[in-house]
């Protein structure tokens, strides 16, 4: 025996535009539409983030690493005119925070350290530059120790030639830092 199906009404066409009208209203997978659209936003946003965070702690190593010589040089004159012992104090805190007794004998920051004096003649207090650590002064000569101190910042990541509309061309850039220290007399 056969089944017959029931004929169509004219009631149950009716309700076929409703139901894909309904199907358009739907809002299931609204939300992965909207995650997948934002999410290559955030994706952008957090490296960016990574990498400010990278060049900010590079450029603190970096004054720091200036400053650890700066203070090393101005213990003494002998120590102000060590430039190799300067460099190593340097080297020292941007490895360690300034706890290892020797030298390293690595350097993975790449950081540059240029020590140099700095000598000025003291008069009631204006201290004027002068020419070199040996030009006589009619008061008191005063030494100071100045570092520079550089590294290079590589991002992380390898962006496009032009980037986005050229903004994310981001190159290595050199960080440098220079700090000045009396020395002690």
């Amino acid at each position: 025996m056969k089944l017959r199906s029931k004929p169509r009404t004219k009631s149950s066409d009716s309700n076929r535009p409703r139901r894909r009208l309904a199907l358009w209203r739907s809002e299931r997978g609204q939300s992965l539409m909207e995650l997948s659209l934002l999410a290559p936003v955030l994706l952008v946003l957090v490296i960016g983030l990574v990498e400010m965070g990278r060049y900010a702690s590079l450029a603190i190593e970096v004054g720091n690493a200036a400053r650890a010589g700066a203070q090393y040089g101005a213990q003494s004159l002998a120590n102000a005119a060590n430039a190799a012992s300067i460099r190593c104090a340097a080297e020292n805190e941007s490895l360690t925070g300034g706890t290892a007794p020797a030298c390293p004998s690595t350097n993975p920051l790449s950081l540059t350290v240029n020590p140099t004096n700095v000598c000025g003649c003291d008069n009631g207090g204006t201290i004027t530059a002068m020419a070199s650590c040996t030009s006589t002064c009619a008061h008191h000569v005063v030494v100071s120790v100045q570092v520079q101190a550089s590294g290079t910042f590589s991002p992380l990541f390898t962006y496009p030639a032009q980037g986005l509309f050229g903004y994310l061309n981001i190159p290595s850039i050199t960080v440098s830092d220079t700090a000045t220290e009396r020395v002690a007399q």
